[in-house]
């Protein structure tokens, strides 16, 4: 069964602002998108959880304009994004791990 976990890094863990913080929580009733830049997702819930995920990440960003980044390991529900509008920046595939990670942006400052 999918977890509904959904994990938040603030925009100083790519700027060197010194160091990150990280946030877990229930990715359905969690709302406190606004701070936020940079998610990181390992193929965590089916399409009903990502759908409102999708929507409280947009809904932040009508109230914030920015560009964020969602990094997407195994990303099974890429064509969600893709409908929603979000780029591909990169495919990246590990070495020591066979599985794809999809790094998407979503620049609403542009919208």
């Amino acid at each position: 069964m999918p977890t509904r976990t959904v994990k938040c890094y603030v925009t100083h863990l790519m700027t060197g602002g010194g160091g990150f913080r990280a946030f877990q929580g229930d990715a359905l009733v969690y709302d406190d998108y606004d701070e936020y830049n940079y998610f990181y997702l390992a193929n965590p819930f089916n399409a009903s959880v990502m759908a409102p995920f999708l929507m409280h990440l947009k809904e932040s960003l009508s109230r914030n304009p920015r560009t964020i980044y969602v990094l997407y390991l195994l990303p099974i529900l890429h064509n969600m994004f893709i409908n929603e509008g979000f780029k591909v920046e990169k495919r990246l595939t590990f070495f020591t791990y066979p599985h794809e990670c999809t790094v998407y942006s979503y620049d609403a400052s542009v919208r």
